[in-house]
C-alpha cells in the first residue's frame, strides 16, 4: 500500500489584515486545526472566505480541514480552487494528488504528481508517488521509466528499488526483480514483503538454503504471519529438516496434510496415521489420503490393517503404482503367492522396466509351479538386471537353466 505524504497546512502565515475580527477568527481557526477540531475550523475558515475569498492560506487550510473531517470530495474541489489562484503552491498540488489517489482517480493523480514534481524537481517524493501510481495502473513501461527517473534524483532510495522489484516480478523479469529487491535489502529496506518475494524466487530456483534464510528473516519481522510460516515450513521440509518443519506445521491448523506428510517423510508413521485417519473421514474420495494411511500402517508394521486403505486408494485411482507395490509386498511377506503375483502384474503394467518386481513376480510363479511364466519373468529380469546384486543375478541364471531343462523334458 502506498505510504501517502502527511497532509500539511499553512499555519505559519500572516493572517488576513483587512479587518481585525477576521484576523482573530483566523487565529482561532488555526487553534482548532492544531487541536483537530475540524468542524470548528471549517466553520471559521468558510466565514473568512465569505469576506475575503482571495486569501489563499485560508482556502488551503479549509481544504486540509475538509479532508481530515472525512469530506474528500469537497477538499478536492477547494484544492483546485486554491491552485487556480496560485498554481505554484507545492503543498496544495501534492495534497490534491494524494486525495485523488485515495479517491480512486489514479489517472488524474498521476498528472498532479507530475506537476508537483515539476515544482520541486530536487524532491524525489512526488516523482516516486507518480511512479507508484503508474505501477498501480499497470502501465509497466511508463512505471519503470518513472522509477528510473526517481533514481536520478535519489540514487539510494530504498522505496524505488522495492517498487521496481515488484514491478519486475509482474513483468516476469525475475532476475531484474531479484537484483532490485536485493538492492532494497542492502539499503535497509528489510520488510516482510521484500524478504518473502526473495524467498519465493529462491525456492522457485531451488536455492533452498537462501530461501530458508529469507523466510526466517521475514518471520522474525512478522512473527504471527501464517503465510510466512507455511513457506518456511515447506522449504524446511524440502531440505529434509523435518523436525523444524513439523514444529511450524503444528502451528498451522489448516495444513494438516502437510504435517502428516512431514511425519511420514521422517518415518514418524505413528503420528502420521491419526491425521490420515481424520482426513479420510473428511475427504473420503481422496486417493492420496487413503494411500498414505495405508502406507503409514505399513510403516508401523500393521500390514494387515494397511490392506484396506491401500485397496480403497486403488478403487479411486488404479494408476497408483506404489499402492500395487505395497500390497504385493504384504502378500509376498505372507507367502500368499497368488495374490502377490496378481498385485505384481498390476504393478508391472505401470512399470514394466522395474527389474526387482520382475524377479519377485517370477518367484511367485515359481512357488506355485507355473514354470513357463516363471521363466518368462526371470528372463525379463535378466534383461533389466543392473548387476547390483551378484548373488541374485547368479541364482537367477542358475534357475533359468533349471527351468529350461524342466520345460524341455515336458
Amino acid at each position: 500500500m502506498m505510504q501517502l505524504l502527511m497532509l500539511v497546512f499553512l499555519a505559519q502565515v500572516q493572517a488576513p489584515t483587512q479587518l481585525p475580527p477576521l484576523e482573530l477568527m483566523y487565529e482561532e481557526a488555526m487553534a482548532s486545526m492544531e487541536s483537530a477540531r475540524w468542524g470548528e475550523a471549517i466553520e471559521k475558515l468558510e466565514a473568512i472566505l465569505a469576506e475575503e475569498p482571495s486569501h489563499i492560506p485560508t482556502r488551503f487550510n479549509l481544504a486540509v480541514s475538509l479532508s481530515r473531517s472525512g469530506e474528500p470530495g469537497r477538499a478536492i474541489e477547494v484544492y483546485r480552487q486554491t491552485l487556480e489562484r496560485d498554481e505554484t503552491l507545492f503543498e496544495a498540488r501534492m495534497n490534491l494528488a494524494i486525495l485523488l489517489h485515495e479517491d480512486g482517480n489514479q489517472p488524474l493523480a498521476v498528472v498532479e504528481f507530475a506537476r508537483a514534481a515539476m515544482l520541486r524537481p530536487e524532491d524525489p517524493v512526488p516523482a516516486l508517488y507518480r511512479a507508484r501510481t503508474l505501477d498501480e495502473l499497470g502501465k509497466d513501461t511508463e512505471a519503470e521509466r518513472a522509477y528510473l527517473e526517481v533514481l536520478e534524483i535519489a540514487p539510494n532510495m530504498t522505496d524505488v528499488y522495492r517498487g521496481m522489484g515488484f514491478l519486475y516480478l509482474r513483468m516476469d523479469r525475475p532476475e531484474d526483480a531479484y537484483g532490485a529487491l536485493m538492492k532494497a535489502l542492502d539499503l535497509g529496506g528489510q520488510t516482510p514483503s521484500v524478504l518473502v518475494a526473495l524467498g519465493d524466487m529462491d525456492a522457485e530456483a531451488e536455492n533452498l538454503n537462501s530461501a530458508r534464510e529469507h523466510f526466517e528473516r521475514a518471520l522474525g519481522l512478522a512473527t504471527d504471519d501464517t503465510k510466512i510460516k507455511l513457506r518456511l515450513a515447506l522449504v524446511l521440509r524440502d531440505l529434509e529438516n523435518f523436525r523444524a518443519a513439523i514444529d511450524l506445521f503444528r502451528q498451522l491448523p489448516d495444513h494438516q496434510v502437510e504435517l502428516a506428510e512431514a511425519y511420514y517423510a521422517s518415518d514418524r508413521f505413528g503420528e502420521a496415521a491419526p491425521i490420515y485417519e481424520s482426513l479420510v473421514v473428511r475427504t473420503p474420495d481422496s486417493a492420496d489420503h487413503w494411500f498414505q494411511l495405508g502406507r503409514s500402517y505399513y510403516g508401523m508394521e500393521l500390514r494387515d490393517e494397511a490392506i484396506g486403505p491401500l485397496q480403497k486408494s486403488l478403487t479411486l485411482d488404479l494408476t497408483r503404482v506404489a499402492a500395487w507395490g505395497t500390497l504385493a509386498a504384504i502378500h509376498y511377506r505372507h507367502e500368499d503367492w497368488v495374490n502377490a503375483g496378481t498385485m505384481l502384474l498390476k504393478y508391472l503394467e505401470l512399470r514394466p522396466d522395474h527389474g526387482p518386481s520382475q524377479f519377485a513376480l517370477a518367484t511367485c510363479f515359481d512357488k506355485i509351479e507355473d514354470w513357463e511364466r516363471a521363466l518368462l519373468h526371470y528372463n525379463k529380469f535378466t534383461e533389466l538386471d543392473d548387476g547390483s546384486d551378484d548373488v541374485r543375478s547368479f541364482q537367477v541364471r542358475q534357475r533359468v537353466k533349471s527351468l529350461k531343462k524342466r520345460l524341455n523334458k515336458n
